[in-house]
């Protein structure tokens, strides 16, 4: 899984390393970090769990709660960043992008419809996340789930790939434009 050295196939292994994070429960690259921010509060990060990735398009799928700061960061500002990485191996991967929120419709329908009825109850919480509570656990109203429930689509802009090796770090940028890719190496 180390960085290839041929500037060349960085964009496909970067790509190939997303898609094993959809699939792959034992990959590090199943749990990033999303970046977003506002003019307001400024940068907040916060773990999600990458539930798709669209290797043609560049696109990153997470799930979130419609009523939670991410989604009200991404209307003020709807740039985003997931940092990836990997401890095993000493590997980041950072993919920036422009991210959409999905709180209605059929994509965000489709996708609710998917979801074991266990992961439904996340989006149950009658308080907003974040909300303060009375006792240790949200109440819950399963019935609010499907509309709680959104999808954030982020579409990757820029891949940043840090490896850090003994023999010296290495680092590249891919910048994506529609389903062209332009690779370079970059200082670390």
């Amino acid at each position: 899984m180390s960085l290839p050295t041929q500037i060349d196939e960085i964009p496909t292994w970067t790509v190939a390393q997303l898609v094993r994070g959809t699939v792959d429960r034992r990959s590090a690259f199943k749990w990033p970090v999303l970046v977003t921010g506002s003019e307001i509060s400024g940068p907040s990060g916060r773990v999600v769990v990458l539930r798709r990735f669209n290797a043609e398009m560049h696109q990153a799928v997470i799930y979130t709660d419609r009523r939670s700061k991410k989604v009200t960061h991404l209307a003020d500002k709807p740039h985003a960043e997931l940092v990836f990485f990997d401890p095993k191996n000493l590997l980041q991967i950072r993919l920036r992008g422009t991210a959409q929120v999905h709180a209605n419709g059929t994509e965000k329908d489709s996708a609710f419809d998917q979801l074991p009825a266990r992961s439904r109850s996340d989006y149950s919480t009658v308080t907003e996340p974040g909300g303060r509570l009375v006792s240790t656990k949200p109440e819950r109203d399963l019935k609010l789930s499907r509309d709680h429930f959104a999808l954030i689509e982020i579409v990757a802009q820029e891949y940043d790939i840090l490896s850090l090796e003994r023999e010296g770090h290495r680092r590249a940028q891919v910048s994506v434009a529609g389903h062209t890719c332009q690779a370079s190496w970059v200082t670390p």
